[in-house]
């Protein structure tokens, strides 16, 4: 099944670069806006999410764990949540979902559930 999914992303996926502390790597992903529903929210094949929000699924290789940003098109964006998903006994791929950064207008990424500000997983509270 990875095997598959590898070919799909490399058919298919846009490069997009995952900041870490240690550097950047690139690597190719599904990444593409979510569509919107109502409004407010979106619906992607997970859920619904909130407008503005971008869904990302990438090679199972590639951990989200450490990201602390993902560049795509030349635009800057953060991970507001991230999963790893298994078939079986075999990791498949990372899906994220983000949300773009603004930092022209000197706009801090507001909390979330799931990713503190460092980047880790967790619970969140609220931060400046």
């Amino acid at each position: 099944m990875r095997e598959l999914w590898e070919q799909v992303l490399e058919g298919y996926g846009q490069w997009v670069s995952l900041s870490r502390e240690g550097g950047e790597t690139r690597v190719k992903a599904l990444f593409q806006p979510v569509e919107e529903k109502r409004e407010g929210e979106t619906p992607s094949p997970l859920g619904v999410a909130p407008v503005g929000r971008y869904l990302y699924l990438g090679p199972a290789g590639e951990s989200l764990e450490d990201v602390r940003e993902v560049g795509w098109n030349g635009r800057a964006f953060r991970l507001v949540r991230r999963r790893e998903y298994w078939v079986g006994r075999e990791k498949v791929y990372w899906w994220g979902l983000l949300e773009e950064r603004d930092e022209a207008a000197g706009a801090s990424p507001r909390p979330t559930e799931g990713v503190r500000p460092d980047g880790s997983s967790g619970p969140t509270g609220s931060w400046s």
